[in-house]
């Protein structure tokens, strides 16, 4: 029984919170919503989770190029 419980222990995804994300974290999410062409944005002006996370226009808009996200 033990050894069960310690086996879905090692199963369960843990996934940190957008705002703890780092940019490689914030590149694959840009990438997995449809926009791969942003993943290397990110990462070049190192964009966070934070920085991302109550979806700003003006990150998405002045950094990625995106506009209207909001509306999605």
């Amino acid at each position: 029984e033990a050894s069960f419980s310690h086996f879905l222990a090692l199963q369960e995804d843990i996934t940190p919170k957008i705002s703890d994300w780092n940019p490689e974290q914030v590149a694959q999410f840009v990438t997995k919503i449809g926009f791969p062409e942003c993943a290397k944005i990110a990462i070049y002006h190192k964009i966070t989770g934070a920085q991302i996370a109550n979806f700003e226009e003006t990150i998405w808009n002045d950094t990625f190029g995106i506009v209207g996200i909001n509306e999605m």
